[in-house]
């Protein structure tokens, strides 16, 4: 049978005064004693029952079928084909598969198309999905938004409101935000 040990150094000092007896074996001095005790069960223990739990995790995901290819799928990849105005603004993004087919993208929408104001705001934004109806964008929480700028008498905007609408047209509610 084969113990386990760990090996620890301990530097060895020079014996107290009056002290008959040395510390080191045939009195050498200055060199480096090797002490050797066995590995504690413990921490194999933790280790075992670390691995167990692993084990039974797979297991229990694999009967109920969550590794499963139809359950854990992942999209096609998809290119983003953009378009900018004069000013430099995205006023439209669209999805399309490697192939050019139409494809959701990994935000779960295929089209977006934004509008923006003299001064660079966006006014609105509404995402798309294959069938050409609205969709939620995963990112955001919702499937369009309108906001209203106001321009005070120093030409500076400030917005006024924002509203967010899910794909049915009702107020959308995103959580950790106002809306």
């Amino acid at each position: 049978m084969v113990e386990n040990i760990t090996v620890s150094t301990i530097p060895i000092t020079r014996p107290r005064r009056n002290h008959k007896t040395s510390c080191c074996p045939n009195d050498e001095r200055g060199k480096i004693l090797v002490k050797v005790k066995p590995m504690k069960t413990r921490k194999w223990v933790r280790i075992l029952k670390l691995i167990l739990t692993m084990l039974l995790i797979a297991f229990v995901l694999v009967a109920a079928g969550a590794l499963s290819e139809d359950i854990l799928s992942f999209p096609g990849l998809t290119q983003t084909d953009c378009v900018w105005n004069e000013n430099g603004c995205l006023i439209s993004e669209t999805c399309p598969d490697l192939e050019g087919h139409p494809a959701l993208n990994a935000r779960g929408f295929y089209r977006a198309e934004y509008t923006w104001d003299e001064h660079g705001n966006r006014l609105s934004e509404a995402y798309y999905g294959l069938n050409g109806d609205l969709t939620v964008n995963s990112d955001v929480g919702y499937a369009s938004s309108v906001s209203i700028y106001f321009t005070d008498r120093y030409e500076e905007t400030h917005l006024v409101s924002e509203d967010r609408y899910d794909a049915l047209g009702n107020r959308a509610d995103v959580p950790g935000t106002y809306s």
